[in-house]
């Protein structure tokens, strides 16, 4: 308590920064630092070591490739100790005496940690089991735990920030800021109380509503699009978007048999898997995951599984993949086409010529991966092919595929790119995944360099029709069953005829919560910086007012 008494309001709203026995701010302990220090005390010499290290470690990932894992290890738990000790340092301290600090904060490092590694043998070493295991739930969800924590952070400081420096810099307290310098040390210890407990508030809500979008059945979104090639006989066509399973150490079989049931319960006449189908290597685990896909391509026959690939598999073995997507009895559209005729999808009325017409392209990302040594198979590994994909399907309706055709063709495109340019090449509609929605808030705005990021979109080709782009969230999502403003969803798009298109799609065809939060990531990112560089600021200028007061005393 007496070390809280002479600390500044700042201080303790983070206790990152301890007051020394005179009441001045230093910088938090770090053994490495100060052994740094010690070693090597001209900063220059230090600055010089650190770039040649980090070129280094470059050299490194580049001829060694199996080290980067190493590399990336080091580096995440060494920036993981900065960015979430404090924090839970923050979050606890204000509840418990000074000495019990330290043991605390340790068993919140050991069991990150521990997660961390685990989280990697889970998910790199082959996994033989086809269920979840009770190691693979703790490890991945107390990994999510992390994020929630950190996100529940954030939120908080945004709110509390500027109130509170409003109040250091005119020394007037304002609504949600803390007490002023001149408070009373049992004032400033009420108020990071108070923080404290509506941080933990805050980390409870998000858990669970995390916990039951995640384990929960996906969400069922439905909508109808009106498009003018479809043949009149096959409307109310329906396709159902299950994207991104990725299938792996918390994606199983219980998982894929939930998408294919609501696909089928909600009178789907193709499913569309929309690549990121697996997120590991193949093994007998992963197979029995995937039984259910041949399972249904067995007993449905006339409900077609159609596929084209994401960057996961070609993350983990692409041309292994392609061998699971034939033995599961689906459709390979990966630069190629699938033509499904109407007699063939349950409309008996149509004639031999009507159809629906799947195109697939590669992920974007394959022109990256491609023979890139780090990945599995890198060498088989597909760049998208539209021009090949177009002229197959041509050559099989025997007509030019272009946006003045009467031909209904749909694009899987695991990624949402290159929306206009598909459409300028005949397509009514792109499918699309990859985004999750923006899975965890605020990672959202990494996505919004994207055509979308989640929900419908809709743009025009000149002098011809509409086309349409549809981002799924994905049915399950990657790594641990997290989200934040976002959800797991199947999406039953029912197509109709509309020859004069000028038929507006009805459904969930509003703005989604996912990209709602792509805009409100973008806003608030600058003056969440702009707050903490007056922040640092008026630290540094207090700082300074300190040094020269102890000069002049």
């Amino acid at each position: 308590m007496a070390d809280m008494e002479k600390g500044t309001m700042l201080e303790i709203e983070s206790l990152t920064s301890p007051p020394s026995a005179n009441g001045e701010e230093q910088d938090p302990p770090n053994f490495i630092v100060v052994k740094l220090h010690a070693l090597i005390p001209n900063p220059m010499h230090r600055n010089l070591l650190l770039v040649l290290v980090g070129i280094s470690l470059v050299v490194i990932v580049i001829v060694v490739p199996p080290l980067v894992w190493i590399c990336v290890l080091i580096g995440s738990m060494y920036g993981i100790y900065h960015l979430l000790a404090y924090k839970h340092m923050r979050l606890i301290a204000p509840f418990i005496k000074k000495k019990k600090k330290h043991p605390v904060t340790l068993v919140f490092y050991t069991v990150f940690f521990l997660s961390f590694f685990a989280m990697m043998k889970e998910r790199y070493l082959p996994r033989k089991a086809s269920t979840v295991g009770i190691y693979d739930f703790m490890f991945y969800n107390c990994l999510g735990s992390y994020v929630i924590t950190m996100c529940s952070c954030w939120f908080l400081e945004l709110a509390t920030l500027l109130p509170s420096l409003l109040a250091a810099k005119c020394g007037k307290r304002w609504p949600l800021g803390g007490p002023g310098d001149d408070a009373p040390a049992e004032e400033k210890l009420l108020y990071a109380r108070k923080k404290g407990a509506a941080a933990w508030v805050l980390i409870a809500v998000g858990m669970i509503q995390s916990a039951v979008l995640n384990y929960a059945d996906p969400a069922v979104v439905k909508l109808t699009i009106p498009l003018k090639d479809l043949p009149p006989c096959m409307s109310g066509y329906k396709i159902s978007v299950a994207s991104d399973i990725h299938v792996g150490p918390l994606s199983t079989r219980k998982d894929v048999q939930t998408a294919l049931r609501l696909s089928v319960e909600n009178g789907a006449n193709a499913i569309a898997i929309v690549g990121d189908m697996g997120d590991q290597e193949v093994t007998t685990g992963v197979m029995d995951s995937m039984a259910p896909f041949l399972l249904h391509s067995t007993a449905n026959p006339t409900v077609p599984l159609v596929w084209t690939s994401g960057n996961h598999e070609d993350y983990k073995g692409i041309e292994t993949w392609r061998g699971v997507v034939r033995d599961m009895g689906m459709v390979d559209v990966e630069n190629k086409h699938f033509v499904h005729r109407g007699a063939d999808a349950g409309f008996p009325d149509c004639d031999a010529e009507a159809s629906v017409n799947f195109l697939g392209l590669a992920d974007v990302q394959g022109e990256q991966m491609k023979d890139a040594p780090q990945y599995p198979e890198s060498e088989f590994i597909a760049i998208p092919d539209l021009p090949g994909a177009v002229e197959g399907l041509a050559a099989e309706l025997g007509t030019d595929i272009n946006p003045s055709d009467s031909e209904a063709t749909i694009i899987l495109n695991h990624t949402p790119v290159d929306f206009q340019k598909n459409a300028d090449a005949g397509a009514d509609v792109q499918l699309s995944g990859h985004t999750h929605g923006g899975h965890i808030f605020p990672f959202h705005v990494f996505t919004a360099t994207y055509d979308g990021t989640s929900g419908l979109f809709e743009t025009t080709v000149e002098g011809a029709k509409r086309s349409f782009l549809y981002v799924s969230e994905g049915a399950v999502g990657w790594g641990p069953r997290v989200r934040l403003f976002s959800r797991p969803e199947v999406t039953i798009m029912t197509l109709t005829a509309d020859p004069s298109d000028d038929t507006e799609p009805s459904g969930n065809v509003g703005t989604t919560m996912g990209q709602f939060f792509v805009y409100v990531s973008i806003a608030i990112m600058p003056p969440t910086f702009l707050l903490l560089g007056w922040s640092c600021w008026l630290a540094r200028k207090k700082r300074s007012v300190a040094a020269a007061k102890k000069e002049r005393g």
